[in-house]
């Protein structure tokens, strides 16, 4: 969820909510290592970044495949980087309105020369090789540095259309012809091979249950993260509030049930005062979906 940089996850002033390859690959790491844990359902919200990073990520999700099967569920955009990582899963499930596919490379690198001179502000570099300060804002790239990144952009362009065609089984051809950067909707990379059906968490979790021929899935959410003092008060009142009038506080209905672990534990009263207090708790005061009129009637929110 977030950007995908290099490093450790953070919260970027400019990118908002990063996610690390070195704090994401531990993760991916343990759920490889931890017996208990027999699938793994990668959800992917993210409109990339790093090429670099997206690549690490991937790389140990291939070796994790090796042990455990893997299914993607696209949040509301997977794309670019985002989608990187996604090619590397059993089952890859989009919503009709997810924004995906953005197969392609971008560099951008600030200059800041003119608006520095315009401030009476100049530079000098003292350096050893011919391209020591390559990507300078204090100065225009020259020719020589442009035809040098273009090449590198090349290669990561094809390095990610190589990714695509093998993760989907298509052709270079078929995904060159739906690449370049295009963005896609989840109903349409359906149809063009990009993501193999239309759902949600819910349905990958059926999908998974399924394929490993089992009648019920614990499900567990990682990376574990603290939540703060407001999100753990809310859960709190949800838990309490649902209790107390003794109605169904629903998470999108079924999300609940996968929540819980089954459907029969989403049932009124507490237990989905207790599904929406996970939800709130696991995704950080973003729950899957919450039903207004749901929540109304347990009086928990006024219309």
């Amino acid at each position: 969820d977030g950007a995908i940089c290099d490093g450790e996850s953070r919260r970027d002033p400019v990118l908002g909510r990063c996610v690390g390859d070195r704090s994401f690959v531990r993760e991916i790491r343990a759920l490889a290592d931890d017996k208990r844990t027999r699938a793994v359902v990668l959800r992917v919200s993210s409109p990339g970044g790093s090429a670099l990073a997206s690549e690490s990520i991937r790389r140990e999700l291939v070796h994790l495949h090796e042990k455990k099967p893997i299914v993607v569920s696209m949040g509301n955009v997977a794309g670019s980087g985002g989608y990187w990582v996604a090619t590397e899963a059993d089952r890859v499930f989009a919503e009709p309105g997810t924004l995906t596919g953005s197969i392609g490379v971008i560099m951008i690198l600030p200059e800041l020369e003119t608006t520095l001179k315009r401030q009476g502000i100049t530079s000098d570099t003292v350096r050893t090789g011919r391209f020591a300060d390559l990507g300078s804002p204090f100065r225009r790239m020259s020719r020589d540095e442009h035809e040098l990144l273009d090449a590198r952009i090349e290669q990561v362009y094809e390095d990610f259309l190589e990714r695509a065609a093998v993760g989907r089984k298509l052709s270079r051809e078929a995904v060159e012809n739906v690449a370049g950067g295009r963005v896609w909707s989840g109903a349409d990379a359906v149809s063009l091979g990009l993501v193999d059906e239309l759902g949600g968490l819910p349905e990958a979790l059926e999908w998974l249950r399924s394929h490993l021929q089992c009648r019920r899935l614990a499900v567990r959410f990682r990376p574990q993260v603290k939540p703060s003092i407001l999100e753990r008060v809310l859960a709190k009142r949800l838990s309490a509030a649902a209790d107390i009038h003794g109605r169904s506080a629903l998470v999108g209905g079924e999300d609940a049930a996968s929540l819980a672990g089954g459907p029969d534990v989403a049932g009124a009263g507490a237990a989905g005062g207790l599904a929406v207090a996970e939800a709130v708790l696991t995704h950080r005061g973003r729950p899957l979906a919450i039903v207004p009129e749901h929540l109304t009637g347990a009086g928990l929110l006024e219309r």
